[in-house]
């Protein structure tokens, strides 16, 4: 990803010098739960290091992790009401976004473009 994403930068620049980049922080959908969310953390943890380590006058960040793991908000498809260790759906760990976590994502790139 470090390497990578200067490249993506370097590409998008070649195409469009004037574009205006906003990246999101990444997400844990699975903050709450206890093995997959830490072993989660830690990998979201050093991606979104990266991504404010490299911010410039490159691109703007959508700050959106604070929110998303926060148990109020309820951002992503993830249910882990649903879940318990004899039976679960598999569906109860879609980790995308839900129409409330879209919401958040789109009020965060706007904040970040009127800084």
């Amino acid at each position: 990803y470090k390497q990578s994403w200067d490249s993506i930068l370097e590409q998008i620049k070649a195409i469009n010098p004037n574009a205006t980049i906003v990246a999101t922080e990444f997400y844990n959908p699975y903050y709450n739960l206890e093995e997959l969310g830490g072993i989660s953390e830690y990998y979201i943890k050093q991606l979104n290091d990266i991504l404010h380590d490299k911010n410039n006058t490159a691109y703007y960040i959508a700050n959106i992790y604070e929110v998303f793991n926060n148990p109020e908000e309820k951002c992503t498809n993830v249910n882990t009401d649903s879940l318990n260790y004899n039976r679960f759906n598999i569906s109860s760990f879609d980790p995308h976004p839900n129409a409330h976590g879209h919401k958040i994502i789109a009020e965060k790139i706007i904040e970040s473009l009127q800084k």
